[in-house]
């Protein structure tokens, strides 16, 4: 239904093809507009990352600290 490749989607000095090629991205969502299916699936990504980081740090903080 919606398609926006027009003058935006090539590479110039003032577009970039991809937010991912200025800073980190930790889920897509794809979609103009997405779907809600699209955006919960991408929360529901977004929130098992962030539950697997946060027990690695966790993780990671027993370890040093069985070290002394």
């Amino acid at each position: 239904m919606y398609n926006y490749r027009g003058m935006f989607s090539t590479d110039s000095y003032s577009t970039v093809r991809g937010v991912d090629k200025l800073i980190p991205v930790d889920v897509y969502l794809p979609g103009c507009p997405p779907k809600p299916e699209a955006i919960i699936d991408a929360i529901t990504k977004l929130r098992k990352k962030i539950s697997r980081e946060i027990y690695e740090n966790q993780m990671s903080s027993q370890r040093e600290k069985s070290f002394y």
